[in-house]
């Protein structure tokens, strides 16, 4: 697999952004969920 210097770090950031954002609204959804099932 031949990338462009640039071009595969551009994608490694992507990739950790993408996983990133995923682990975030996976928490938020989650405890939105929470949030609904035990009404404070």
């Amino acid at each position: 697999m031949t990338v462009p210097a640039g071009g595969s770090r551009v994608r490694l950031v992507a990739r950790r952004l993408a996983r990133f954002v995923n682990r975030v609204s996976r928490t938020v959804n989650d405890s939105r969920y929470y949030d609904s099932k035990n009404p404070h």
